[in-house]
């Protein structure tokens, strides 16, 4: 397995030696473009089916919610970039606003960044036009934070907090241009204790789904870090994929 990470990471430093013209993404997804456990990338927008049934057998996507944290979520890209693995940052506003270098840094890693909210409250239970102005809100801190590598960035995604939301909010993300994405392996790892509580976490969840999931973290969470590097392990020796998304109009 060091063998494995060590070779995704020298894949990684060579394209991006060769491209340091292009964008963050498209040289990251060079770079592991020879990675065999680097699955394929599924093209999503506001009409399609929800991201968790276009999933293959053995293919996951590694969403994490909540950051960027001052130095945890750092630490996790680390990780990823080892690892050659694409994931989906879903980014509070407040955050981001208190650690913009962090929101770039994901950016500059070539990882997909979504809105989360401001605070993450339970938006159902604001006043409607307060909701949304809290989607609009989250979004635009993350959009400041950007400003300076990326002017044009503009939100493809969205995950409600708690994936608590109601129709109307649902067609309000919608309207505006927003994929909403859920789902279905969390490593709840905002309860358990021990990294290797949080993998069991996740590959019970996979087992149920027919092996395939969304799999959620949260990058400031205690354990996470430690728990990512045994997850990854563990789903590469199990033959799985880590598939990315595009958005498409």
């Amino acid at each position: 397995m060091i063998l494995t990470r060590i070779l995704a990471l020298s894949l990684f430093s060579i394209a991006l030696a060769a491209c340091s013209a292009e964008e963050p993404r498209a040289i990251a997804q060079k770079a592991c473009k020879g990675v065999a456990y680097r699955g394929r990338m599924i093209e999503i927008n506001t009409g399609s089916p929800r991201l968790e049934s276009l999933l293959k057998e053995k293919e996951v996507i590694l969403t994490f919610d909540d950051g960027p944290h001052p130095s945890r979520t750092e630490e996790m890209l680390s990780i990823l970039k080892e690892y050659c693995v694409p994931a989906v940052f879903f980014l509070r506003g407040d955050n981001a606003y208190r650690h913009p270098q962090k929101v770039r840094t994901i950016w500059e890693s070539g990882h997909l960044i979504g809105g989360h909210s401001v605070r993450h409250d339970h938006l159902p239970q604001l006043e409607f036009d307060e909701a949304t102005a809290d989607i609009d809100r989250g979004i635009q801190l993350i959009a400041d934070a950007l400003h300076e590598v990326d002017p044009k960035w503009e939100p493809k995604l969205f995950r409600f907090p708690y994936f608590d939301t109601t129709p109307e909010l649902s067609a309000y993300v919608k309207q505006r241009g927003l994929v909403e994405i859920g789902a279905n392996a969390s490593g709840k790892d905002w309860f358990h204790k021990t990294p290797e509580s949080i993998v069991n976490e996740v590959m019970t969840r996979l087992a149920a789904n027919k092996q395939s999931g969304v799999i959620l973290l949260h990058d400031p969470f205690e354990y996470t870090n430690e728990a990512i590097v045994l997850l990854l392990d563990e789903l590469i020796a199990q033959g799985y994929v880590f598939s990315d998304i595009t958005i498409t109009d």
